[in-house]
């Protein structure tokens, strides 16, 4: 795989574009979509969005030959699994027949990978000795297994070879949420027999999108849970438009600038409030469901983290210290580009 590589997060409204070198951010860019660029999970006008792409790529001095992808939700299935230590080969083998339960379709339709969490096995072979599983001496590792669809993946190669460029990478928002983990703690080396690569510091990454809100939680390096809230920056858009008697786009305008105060309106408020109840709701029963945890600490990012109103109503709802992204990458430089295109450096992240 190529040192540099094109990170691209395809998003609702915008396009957020960011060219790694190794572990180094050398550009980020962030354009606006062609309106209903993408629907039902395919991209509507595959040549024309391939033009425009490549057009603000050379407008901006941007020059690379690999890309990776940020693949939306629906397209991945994951999966927590443990299983006895095999090489790559046999894991490969055996993977799609964990999917076996959660796939309905024809399982060689999928493309499969895997993210290794932990390799163990304590020094009684048991694995997991107060749930009491017993390994009987046999070494596992744990896992995150993903599968893809083909055909879904397929449309983003043609897209890329369209703009010359060759597809090296496609993963979820928990794969890039994962490398900056692994970013924030230092880790360099996979783990040994019998070793974690992470701490049990609990991170909860919440990205307020345009559509929606999602929640993930990690126990170190582990995916722990996973929530997706139908609610975001479109419902306070459409809240200002219907105020103000005004289309959308320029309801976003009027965020963005905070015209004539507007998410302050009674309108704005109730879908703040709403959003508070929902965060709250979805900790509390996280809690509820591991009475061990210590989660204390929240960051936040996406493009709904450049409104001052919605962030301070995270802060409202959550009884949490409620951090910036960015933070975890360690770099003063552009944060609010970084916080907005979190997941997308994260992808880099090699």
């Amino acid at each position: 795989m190529s040192k540099a590589l094109l990170c691209v997060d395809f998003g609702y409204d915008s396009f957020k574009i960011v060219q790694m070198n190794g572990k180094k951010i050398e550009h980020i860019l962030v354009i606006p979509a062609p309106e209903d660029y993408f629907k039902d999970g395919r991209f509507t006008a595959l040549e024309s969005t391939a033009a425009y792409f490549k057009d603000a790529l050379k407008k901006n001095g941007i020059h690379a030959k690999a890309a990776g992808v940020l693949l939306p939700s629906e397209l991945i299935f994951m999966k927590n699994i443990i299983m006895p230590y095999m090489n790559t080969e046999m894991l490969r083998a055996n993977l799609p027949y964990e999917f076996s339960g959660y796939i309905t379709d024809d399982l060689k339709k999928y493309v499969y990978d895997y993210a290794l969490v932990r390799r163990h096995a304590d020094a009684e072979g048991s694995l997991n000795a107060a749930s009491g599983e017993d390994a009987e001496n046999e070494d596992k590792m744990e896992l995150i297994g993903m599968a893809v669809s083909k055909e879904g993946l397929k449309q983003y190669e043609d897209f890329f070879a369209a703009v010359d460029l060759r597809l090296e990478m496609a993963a979820s928002d928990v794969s890039s949420y994962m490398r900056i983990i692994r970013y924030a703690e230092g880790i360099e080396t996979a783990p040994k027999k019998g070793e974690s690569e992470h701490s049990n510091k609990e991170y909860c990454f919440l990205d307020l999108g345009y559509e929606t809100i999602r929640m993930c939680i990690f126990v170190g390096n582990r995916f722990e849970v996973n929530r997706t809230f139908d609610m975001g920056m479109a419902d306070v858009e459409k809240a200002v438009a219907e105020h103000y008697g005004v289309d959308r786009k320029k309801a976003g305008s009027y965020i963005l600038d905070n015209y004539d105060n507007c998410l302050e309106l009674e309108e704005c408020r109730s879908v703040f409030g709403n959003i508070e109840i929902e965060l709250a709701r979805a900790l509390n029963f996280y809690r509820f469901s591991n009475p061990e945890s210590e989660l204390n600490e929240l960051y936040i990012c996406g493009g709904g983290s450049y409104i001052k109103a919605l962030t301070d109503a995270v802060r409202e709802g959550v009884d949490l210290t409620v951090r910036e992204g960015s933070e975890l990458l360690k770099s003063s430089k552009d944060k609010e580009l970084q916080n907005l295109c979190l997941q997308t450096i994260g992808l880099g992240l090699l």
